[in-house]
């Protein structure tokens, strides 16, 4: 597994350049990685590599900003996103980003060189809520807006307390601090951050009723993007906030399921019912047949609220499972080809598992349509891997020699 530390990075995640020596900012960055590195060859699911990799990133731009509460965070967060692949990941690969793991949390305890906060301001934000019916101008009327995230680009920097206030250090200059706080309407405001100095900035969210910017739904029944087949429902939720705060649905206006492939549309309103904080929404024998059409790739569109009538709305993509490839499934296109070929799938039960290929090909019967990634293995490491559409006429052997003409060129000579 440490052969993999050599591969190159693959998440777009751009080079980090630290703008002063800081103690334990070279160790930080040495930690995230060696954690990327491994992510990329990792038995993990194509979607939890997706949700690692974004914290991951969440964790340089702290990193670049020097703040030490934004880095510890994602620390936390990789470790709960670690505790959560146990049985998809070997013991060995564990074990490797465990230590990435502990190396970040050890190297977020750096104490800030004062040096690196010249040219810094404070700012101090004061976030209020206007009653429904108050007018705007009748500040006496606002209240304090306890628990409010403040972002700054995409970058959370600070969480209001008690008293609806935070203050944070920004680099001096003129930025856009938003605040949200569900279900609110969000706020903006531009502030001129001056250096050594204090700005305030006093911002109100609006009372009404608007979809929830943080309101991400999900599949109770769901298994690293798949929907296992023979179910005759599943079950819909929505998270509203970043801490996974759970919305008890009460109602829903419409729920649409949508071919990714032809882009037609299935109307599942009427097989939709509301029950115990979830809509159930019910697999008939029509829509059964829509998603065999479609191959399994679907998009479902959900428009809910709850009890408040706070209303959710989003998409979430999923492959169903109980579409199987058709025909033989032995894909004979990878005789005698001069290394190791792989193909990694996620199985019903939701554990990662691979088809071996030898000179008479690739042995796939029960292997579902979707995204599947291949990987090209020397005797000594992976050279490169590639996530591909599976289908009856997959071109195993051409998507094989291109992954491993790429991972050679990436790589050198060993």
């Amino acid at each position: 597994m440490r052969a993999l530390w050599r591969f190159p990075l693959i998440l777009g995640l751009g080079a980090f350049a630290l703008r002063a020596e800081v103690p334990g900012t070279k160790e930080c960055s040495g930690a995230l990685a060696d954690f990327e590195a491994l992510l990329v060859g990792s038995h993990a699911g194509e979607s939890s590599r997706v949700e690692a990799a974004l914290v991951l990133r969440f964790a340089r731009e702290g990193l670049r900003l020097q703040r030490q509460d934004l880095v510890r965070p994602a620390g936390v967060r990789l470790r709960r996103w670690l505790d959560g692949s146990r049985g998809a990941v070997p013991v060995a690969e564990r074990l490797d980003l465990e230590a990435a793991v502990q190396a970040l949390a050890a190297c977020s305890n750096w104490v800030s060189d004062p040096a690196v906060r010249r040219g810094w301001g404070t700012v101090r934000a004061e976030v209020f809520i206007t009653p429904e019916g108050a007018p705007d101008s009748r500040q006496e009327a606002q209240i304090p807006a306890e628990g409010t995230m403040l972002f700054v680009g995409e970058v959370q920097v600070a969480r209001t307390g008690r008293d609806g206030v935070a203050e944070f250090p920004y680099p001096a200059g003129s930025h856009v601090v938003q605040a949200m706080r569900f279900p609110y309407y969000a706020s903006d405001a531009t502030v001129a951050v001056a250096s050594g100095e204090k700005t305030r900035v006093r911002m109100t969210l609006d009372s009404g009723k608007e979809i929830a910017a943080y309101s991400h739904p999900f599949i109770d029944e769901l298994q690293d993007g798949v929907l296992p087949g023979g179910l005759d429902s599943f079950h819909v939720g929505f998270a509203f906030d970043e801490d996974g705060r759970i919305a008890v649905l009460d109602g829903f206006t419409s729920v649409t399921a949508t071919d990714d492939r032809s882009s037609a549309q299935y109307d599942l309103t009427g097989d939709c019912a509301a029950r115990d904080g979830r809509i159930t929404v019910r697999i008939t024998k029509k829509f059964a047949e829509f998603l065999a059409k479609a191959q399994g790739r679907v998009s479902l569109d959900v428009y809910a609220w709850t009890a408040e009538e706070w209303p959710h709305r989003d998409a979430i993509r999923f492959v169903y499972g109980g579409v199987l490839l058709p025909g033989a499934g032995l894909l004979k296109e990878a005789p005698d080809l001069p290394w190791d070929l792989r193909i990694g799938y996620h199985s019903r039960d939701g554990l990662t598992k691979y088809v071996r290929c030898d000179g008479s090909g690739c042995d796939v019967r029960g292997l579902p349509n979707g995204v599947v990634s291949i990987g090209v293995i020397t005797a000594h490491a992976a050279f490169s891997m590639e996530s591909v559409e599976i289908s009856e006429e997959f071109p195993l052997r051409a998507v094989a020699e291109r992954v491993a003409a790429q991972g050679r060129a990436e790589s050198g000579p060993k």
